[in-house]
């Protein structure tokens, strides 16, 4: 618009047309001033000034209004049931609009659930979007957990009602059961005459998935390590098996000794539950063997016995029951056949004896 007019010749005035533009600013009512400005060609009468205005044909577009809901409120580590949240939007679905959220809950992003972010586009042409929640299947018992969605605040929508929603996630781990132990002598009998072994089985009930150590300990007469082969404290059930057998091996000796018990008592642990027979017993004979004959021979008590070649036997005597011990009468005798037999030459000094064989190795 220029800074000045002509008032034509023969005129006493002149129209000045103000065009507004229509512009897509919200700008509310505006005014325009004409002020007329001192000059030597005329003097300045009143009013000197003249104001319009113009009105705007813009408004200011509603804002829409998001809401959240849980669509589906029920999630599981199951294969494929997720959850879902939905998040809805009024008025106007021309353009696509994003909108921000923030996750809560016992549940945490990325771990317990697929990794999501923190807005959610709803699209051009649609009302609303679904924030899907997928579980992730670990092994942790951890009970149901939520997921809380809560909408937050941004200058492009309004936050309405509800401005949060939660959903639960079932979790498909439960406490196993433990497995229940227990110990029997399978082969209750041992010898050092042999040696002939004894056996202690272990057995468990549930699941064989995976290798389990039963912890035990070893008593009774007979010493770990001198009067059988040295065991430790535990034993391991493979995976895939029910028991695990605990081998007795008794240990030769010179000496003549009596029948001695192992006895072996499950220890109690967090892996297992101790069953009602938590202890057994495997009994070592002793290392005497059966006498075929005695008989007089001349001055002397002549003593056989079956025997194995290569065994080495000795031969003890007791003159009363009531002794004490038994006193070792010969030294070694190494058997050359499936007989062996020795003679007592001071069987003479004695009213009666008891004999004994035993063997060493």
């Amino acid at each position: 618009m220029p800074d000045s007019f002509t008032i034509p010749a023969g005129a006493s005035s002149t129209t000045i047309t103000i065009q507004a533009w229509d512009d897509t600013d919200v700008e509310g009512t505006e005014t325009a001033i004409l002020t007329i400005q001192p000059s030597p060609n005329y003097n300045m009468g009143t009013p000197s000034s003249v104001s319009i205005t113009i009105l705007d044909n813009d408004t200011t577009p509603a804002v829409p209004m998001v809401t959240v809901t849980a669509s589906d409120a029920s999630a599981s580590e199951s294969a494929g049931d997720t959850g879902t949240f939905t998040v809805s939007r009024t008025s106007s679905s021309t353009s696509a609009l994003t909108v921000n959220y923030t996750l809560a809950g016992i549940a945490l992003n990325g771990t317990d659930y697929n990794l999501l972010p923190n807005s959610i586009t709803i699209p051009a042409g649609a009302s609303s979007a679904a924030v899907n929640v997928t579980p992730i299947d670990d092994m942790l018992v951890e009970g149901p957990e939520t997921v809380i969605l809560t909408l937050s605040a941004d200058a492009a929508y309004a936050v309405g009602s509800p401005v949060s929603a939660s959903l639960t996630i079932a979790d498909n781990d439960s406490v196993p059961t433990l497995p229940t132990v227990t110990v029997m002598a399978t082969d209750a009998n041992a010898s050092r005459v042999g040696p002939d072994q004894g056996v202690f089985t272990i057995t468990r009930t549930g699941s064989t998935k995976s290798d389990l150590t039963v912890n035990y300990v070893l008593g009774g007469v007979a010493v770990n390590g001198l009067d059988y082969n040295a065991l430790g404290t535990s034993v391991t059930i493979p995976e895939g098996s029910t028991s695990a057998a605990l081998t007795i091996m008794p240990i030769p000796t010179n000496t003549l000794v009596n029948s001695e018990t192992v006895v072996l008592t499950l220890s109690a642990n967090a892996a297992y539950t101790v069953g009602s027979s938590n202890a057994a017993t495997v009994t070592i004979a002793p290392n005497t063997l059966p006498i075929s004959s005695i008989k007089a021979t001349g001055n002397g008590i002549t003593i056989a016995w079956s025997s194995l070649s290569g065994k080495i036997y000795r031969v003890a005597y007791m003159n009363s029951v009531s002794d004490a011990s038994w006193t070792d009468l010969s030294g070694d005798i190494s058997a050359t056949s499936t007989t062996t037999s020795w003679t007592d030459r001071t069987a003479s000094k004695s009213i009666q004896r008891y004999y004994a064989v035993y063997v060493t190795n």
